[in-house]
């Protein structure tokens, strides 16, 4: 029975730790991010963090808003794609997609209305967190490496996962659509890698400037 209550009394204390550990030091990217009193949009935010802004996140993810405590103490909730978190290692177990047209907009919520955080370019690869409604919650690491930043972004404007080809040493010709007699709409140099989009009678479909072109497999 003792050693019940010491167990007990061991636990207790060790879930204050846990508590903690869930947290991290974050940073505002959207410009301007809202913070709310509870984890929903229904009411009028309470205040507007800036860009570049401290914040403590201090639990867990709900209803797609993160806990923060600002510099100043006060306490709130943040939409989780206004929040940058550190990068401590790689989204283990995720998958990846790439980005097939010209840019893609991130934005806040899935909806095509919502502000938008950044914009993905054309081959840009990115982990996929959550998919809704014909949307992907992206991650993608900051320009400088140290930031995970999120956002909703279009499923319909990528493939997952990614797959690459190589072309040889020779140049290819690109061909507007699968057949002998098709035109050709670009020469591919040699070792260029190309992102594939798919496969199909013995051509495979790559992503050519934002474009779908179609390579032999027999000449590359």
């Amino acid at each position: 029975m003792k050693r019940l209550i010491v167990l007990v009394l061991c636990l207790c204390m060790l879930m204050p730790c846990a508590a903690m550990a869930q947290g991290y030091e974050g940073s505002v990217w959207a410009e301007p991010a809202p913070l709310y009193a509870q984890p929903s949009q229904a009411d009028a935010a309470i205040a507007e963090v800036a860009q570049g802004s401290a914040v403590s996140v201090t639990g867990e993810r709900e209803n797609g808003f993160l806990p923060v405590t600002l510099p100043d103490g006060t306490d709130g909730w943040m939409p989780e794609t206004c929040v940058a978190q550190p990068v401590e290692g790689e989204w283990n177990g995720y998958d990846t997609a790439a980005v097939l047209c010209e840019s893609l907009s991130m934005r806040q919520a899935p909806d095509s209305g919502a502000s938008r955080l950044d914009t993905l370019t054309n081959g840009e690869v990115f982990t996929i967190l959550e998919e809704q409604d014909g949307w992907y919650l992206a991650a993608v690491r900051s320009d400088d490496g140290a930031w995970w930043h999120k956002g909703w972004v279009l499923a319909r404007y990528t493939v997952s996962p990614p797959s690459y080809i190589v072309t040889g040493e020779g140049a290819v010709d690109a061909y507007a659509y699968p057949a002998p007699d098709a035109p050709c709409v670009a020469e591919v140099p040699g070792g260029t890698t190309l992102l594939v989009i798919a496969q199909m009678d013995g051509y495979d479909v790559v992503n050519l400037r934002g474009a779908s072109a179609f390579i032999r497999r027999e000449e590359r």
